[in-house]
């Protein structure tokens, strides 16, 4: 599984492991210790990313004993190092939200759309992790006309933060980016999408546009659905393209070298 693309590396996971892989290169990096918190682990949450600071790539886990749903730690792994490491646990319950459980790098940090209150609709906000300074943040999500956000999906865009979700009456697909990581007042909103222009199941799913106006989304389906857009802003045309996995990921090629 992929987790994360960073730089023209890609993180994979498998079987409790992480490793670097640049295709590019055709190179991996030595794999990580297993996950050995509990005996049975589930992977809750996870973040890749990378830490200029030290010039090193680093995963995130929040990990729950699968036999005991209270017993929960969050670890972290710095690719070049021989151990996972503790860290203050994720200050959220993320009970519920299991289609966000894999988070976006931006600015140092990894970020997740969870909800603060899980008994309480529309309490969504964004976490971020620093991986340099090993703290937990929190950025509130744009409103829209003074209504709380609906479905909201984290994706990033030009290395920003950027979200989509529903519009309250569910007529449009609104697209907004935060041009300043974590100033609040520097979101803008790039896109409305009126819903009758999108296949039905595409709302949800991963949001990617091109500098030349061309949106690509994943739908429930699996497929890579893309639409171009003319000078007024809206849809020219449609594409279905091949199957494609539920967490793509945009990658570049590079000559870093994933041997650290």
């Amino acid at each position: 599984m992929i987790l994360g693309s960073c730089n023209g590396l890609l993180c994979l996971y498998e079987k409790s492991h992480f490793k670097l892989w640049n295709p590019s290169l055709k190179l991996e990096s030595e794999r990580s210790p297993t996950i050995v918190c509990f005996e049975h682990v589930d992977v809750m949450l996870c973040g890749f990313g990378y830490n200029k600071v030290n010039d090193r790539y680093t995963v995130l886990v929040v990990a729950r004993n699968r036999y005991n749903s209270k017993e929960i730690v969050t670890i972290i792994y710095t690719f070049g190092e021989n151990s996972w490491t503790t860290v203050q646990n994720f200050p959220f319950d993320h009970e519920g939200n299991s289609n966000k459980w894999l988070g976006k790098f931006v600015s140092g940090a990894v970020n997740w759309i969870v909800n603060k209150d899980l008994n309480s609709p529309n309490q969504e906000v964004i976490v971020s992790f620093d991986l340099d300074k090993k703290t937990y943040g929190e950025i509130l999500l744009p409103q829209y006309d003074g209504d709380n956000v609906r479905n909201p999906v984290l994706h990033v865009l030009s290395n920003c933060i950027c979200v989509s979700f529903d519009h309250p009456k569910e007529t449009h697909w609104v697209v907004w980016i935060m041009k300043k990581y974590r100033v609040v007042e520097s979101w803008t909103k790039l896109k409305i999408i009126p819903q009758n222009k999108l296949t039905p199941d595409i709302h949800r799913y991963t949001l990617f546009i091109s500098d030349n106006g061309v949106i690509l989304l994943t739908p429930k389906n699996g497929k890579l659905v893309v639409y171009s857009l003319n000078n007024n802003g809206g849809l020219n045309y449609r594409k279905i393209l091949g199957n494609a996995s539920m967490n793509p990921h945009i990658h570049h090629e590079s000559l870093i070298s994933p041997q650290r």
